[in-house]
């Protein structure tokens, strides 16, 4: 069993259950991960807008305008998209613990800096794995799922929560697989009810990863019957 576990379960995709349940036993959680999503948007908003206009207006340096345009609202939004990614992380992870939880979690500043720092290093290594036939980026995108779960919940730098779930995820890195294969099929299914169902499995996605975490480090969460 991998670092410090000791909590019992069958089963790591027992947390897609978990999740489920939560979600519609406090369906408030589904309109708090929609305003993070949303929140971490923002920026982009007026540049699509643009990119749309541009391209309506025809023509080939329109349409290479149009694309820079989009990048580069990308690029700026990028800071705004980690502070509300960590913002529903440390939700998530107060819901999996049946802790008090609200809106306040997500617009809390919290560890930023670490937590940004730990996303650059998981996005350059995981793209840099990509470039070597998918698997290895695949692999590293296993064994560092839980970095910014770490950072949040242990306060811990960047390069120390990566190694931390490193070490968590040996010896589960399978079954971590299976886990997000049912939870991509599971946003699949919410895209396919009229994109509505997105917002439900979205949800579902974040509370579950935390749960397992939560159940990889032998901590307690929460009873959802």
């Amino acid at each position: 069993m991998a670092e410090g576990a000791t909590a019992e379960y069958r089963s790591l995709t027992e947390g897609v259950g978990f999740s489920w349940r939560l979600v519609w036993k406090q369906p408030i959680c589904i309109l708090v991960f929609f305003v993070a999503s949303l929140c971490g948007q923002v920026l982009t908003f007026p540049g699509t807008i643009a990119a749309v206009l541009l391209e309506a207006s025809g023509g080939r340096d329109a349409e290479n305008a149009a694309l820079a345009l989009r990048i580069v609202s990308a690029l700026v939004n990028f800071p705004v998209s980690v502070f509300f990614a960590m913002g529903a992380l440390r939700y998530s992870l107060r819901l999996a613990r049946g802790e008090p939880a609200g809106f306040g979690d997500v617009f809390s500043w919290g560890p930023y800096f670490p937590y940004l720092g730990a996303t650059l290093l998981v996005a350059l290594g995981t793209m840099f794995g990509l470039l070597f036939c998918i698997v290895p980026g695949i692999f590293l995108a296993l064994c560092w799922m839980f970095t910014g779960l770490a950072v949040l919940d242990k306060g811990m730098g960047p390069v120390e929560a990566m190694s931390h779930s490193w070490n968590l995820t040996r010896g589960h890195r399978w079954e971590l697989l299976l886990l997000l294969i049912i939870l991509f099929g599971v946003n699949l299914l919410g895209l396919l009810a009229c994109c509505v169902g997105i917002f439900v499995t979205s949800a579902m996605t974040y509370v579950a990863c935390a749960w397992v975490y939560l159940r990889l480090s032998g901590q307690p969460t929460a009873d959802v019957s």
